[in-house]
C-alpha cells in the first residue's frame, strides 16, 4: 500500500518513469524526517564524490532561504551539514534565487526551495533556481542539485496551478518531500520523499530484510510505526482521485479570497499573502502604534478563534504578521465570520488607549519628583528628573501599552467569569 502511495505521488509531481518502473521513495513520519533522508542522500553523494576527486569531504553545506521551517535548522545540527541562509527583506518574504545561487560553492550538497512559504504560503521560484544553477555549474564543473520541500505545497500546485514547472519537470530537481496530512487530506504524523530515480538514493543508506515474510528496502530513521496514516492516503487518493483532490484545493482557495476581500474592505490591514501560493491569508496591521498583532491574536480567543501571530525571519524580523491557513473544513460562512470578529476586537483595543492613557499619567506622576509632559498616547513622553530628560521612544510606550492592557485583561476576566 506504501509502494502504491508512492508511485501515485511520483507521477503527481511528474518523476521520469518508464514504462513498469517503480518509483523511489518512503513514506515518513511528517515532512521532518523526509527532510532527514533527503539530506542524508545528498550528504552521502556528495561525500562519496569528494572522496572520489581526493577532496576535502567534512565541511558540507546546504542553502536555504531564512524562512525554511525548523526542521532544516535541525538536519544541519544533527547531522553536521552548515546552513547558509539566504536573508528576507522588506517585500520579498521568500528566498531569493540569485542571492541563492550566489552563496553556492564546491561543498553545497543541495539548494532547498520552498514551494509554500511557512510564513506567508508564497511558492518561491523554483524553475528560476533551475535555470540559474545550471548556469553555475557548467561554468564551475560542479553539479549542485536542488531538492523541494513541498510540505504545504505539494498537494496544492499539481490541482490549481498544474503548468507551473517546480516538480521533476526540472533537470536539477533531485528529491521532493510532501507531508500528507497539511493538504493531503490525512491526519497528522505522514509524509513522503519522493527521489527522481534510483541513482539519486545512495544503495549504502538501504538496509534489506528478510525476516518478515520477504525481501524489503528500508530506508528511514525508524522502523516500526503505525500504518493508518499510510492506509488513510491511500483511501484518500483513490476515492478522491485528481478532479477530487482539484475540487477542494480551488474551494479552499476561493474562500481564502473571501478571508482576504474581507480584510482588506476594514482599511485596518496589510495583505502579505500571495493570491498563487497556498490558500491562506497573512497580513499584519497598516497601524500598530496603539496595538499590535499579538494583541489582536490574543483577544481572538475569546470568539473561539486561535489565529497565530509571528514575527518574519531575518532579516524582516520587525514585521510582525497574523496568518489564517484555510482548509477543507474552513467554509465561506466562517471566513465572513471571522472578518466580522476581527472588526469587534479592533473596535475593543482601539477603544484601549484613550484608558489607559490617562492612568499611565497619573501613575507617571506618582513614580518620582518629575513633571511629566505630555501624555503616553501621543509616542512621546519626556520627564524631568534632578537634571537629567528622558525620553521615550514610541516602541517603550507601546509596551508599556501592552503591559497595562493585559493587566486590565486578567483583571476583566477574573470580574465576568470568562475563562
Amino acid at each position: 500500500m506504501q509502494n502504491r502511495c508512492v508511485n501515485m505521488i511520483a507521477h503527481l509531481f511528474n518523476a521520469p518513469l518508464g514504462k513498469g518502473e517503480e518509483a523511489v521513495g518512503a513514506g515518513t513520519v511528517g515532512s521532518s524526517e523526509a527532510i532527514m533522508l533527503a539530506g542524508l542522500a545528498f550528504k552521502r553523494k556528495w561525500q562519496n564524490k569528494m572522496k572520489a576527486l581526493g577532496k576535502p569531504h567534512d565541511k558540507p553545506n546546504i542553502v536555504t532561504g531564512a524562512n525554511v521551517q525548523v526542521c532544516w535548522e535541525k538536519f544541519a545540527r544533527y547531522f553536521e551539514v552548515k546552513l547558509k541562509e539566504v536573508k528576507l527583506r522588506d517585500g520579498y518574504y521568500v528566498m531569493d534565487p540569485n542571492k541563492a545561487v550566489e552563496m553556492v560553492d564546491e561543498n553545497t550538497i543541495c539548494v532547498a526551495a520552498i514551494l509554500g512559504s511557512t510564513v506567508n504560503g508564497e511558492f518561491e521560484d523554483v524553475k528560476l533556481l533551475n535555470d540559474l544553477l545550471i548556469q553555475k555549474n557548467k561554468q564551475t564543473g560542479w553539479d549542485t542539485p536542488i531538492h523541494v520541500d513541498a510540505a504545504i505545497g505539494g498537494f496544492i500546485a499539481p490541482f490549481l496551478y498544474p503548468e507551473l514547472e517546480w516538480d521533476f519537470r526540472l533537470p536539477l530537481v533531485k528529491s521532493i518531500n510532501v507531508s500528507g496530512h497539511n493538504y493531503g487530506l490525512v491526519y497528522a504524523g505522514i509524509g513522503w520523499v519522493i527521489w527522481r530515480s534510483k541513482k539519486d538514493l545512495p544503495e549504502e543508506l538501504i538496509f534489506r530484510i528478510n525476516y518478515l515474510g520477504a525481501d524489503q528496502p528500508t530506508f528511514t530513521l525508524n522502523f516500526s510505526k503505525g500504518s493508518s496514516q499510510v492506509t488513510a492516503q491511500y483511501y484518500q487518493l483513490i476515492r478522491l482521485g485528481y478532479e477530487g483532490y482539484k475540487n477542494i484545493m480551488e474551494n479552499c482557495q476561493e474562500n481564502a479570497m473571501v478571508l482576504k476581500e474581507g480584510l482588506e474592505k476594514t482599511g485596518h490591514f496589510n495583505i502579505v499573502s500571495k493570491d498563487n501560493g497556498v490558500p491562506l491569508v497573512a497580513f499584519s496591521l497598516k497601524d500598530n502604534s496603539s496595538h499590535n498583532e499579538f494583541e489582536v491574536s490574543n483577544m481572538l480567543r475569546r470568539f473561539g478563534w486561535i489565529v497565530p501571530a509571528l514575527t518574519m525571519p531575518p532579516d524582516a524580523q520587525h514585521i510582525t504578521l497574523l496568518r489564517v491557513v484555510i482548509r477543507q473544513d474552513f467554509s465561506r460562512t466562517l471566513a465572513e465570520r471571522l472578518v466580522i470578529d476581527i472588526q469587534k476586537v479592533l473596535h475593543e483595543l482601539d477603544a484601549i488607549p484613550a484608558r489607559l492613557s490617562a492612568k499611565l499619567s497619573v501613575s507617571e506622576e506618582k513614580a518620582g519628583n518629575g513633571v511629566v509632559k505630555g501624555s503616553a498616547s501621543n509616542g512621546i513622553v519626556k520627564k524631568s528628573a534632578g537634571n537629567g530628560v528622558v525620553k521615550r521612544s514610541a516602541l517603550e510606550v507601546q509596551s508599556e501599552f501592552t503591559t497595562a492592557w493585559k493587566m486590565s485583561d486578567m483583571e476583566s476576566k477574573k470580574t465576568n467569569g470568562t475563562c
